[in-house]
């Protein structure tokens, strides 16, 4: 994935990789701290920590105000 000019742009990657690729977006960003924790359990099957997901929403929100 390659950001360029505020868009994303995408590769031919699988699912997994593009979101792979997208949390480690945020963690460059310092909207996450621990890739490794999102890149385990934000997929299917698994679960986040409620905690954990309304911070990232949080983080997510103090960024895009920013612009």
């Amino acid at each position: 994935m390659n950001l360029l000019k505020g868009k994303i742009i995408y590769k031919r990657n699988s699912s997994l990789s593009i979101l792979r690729n997208e949390i480690n977006l945020l963690h460059k960003l310092g909207i996450i701290n621990v890739p490794e924790y999102w890149n385990e359990n934000a997929v299917k099957g698994k679960m986040v920590v409620g905690e954990y997901a309304a911070i990232l929403i949080k983080r997510i929100a103090a960024f895009l105000s920013r612009k």
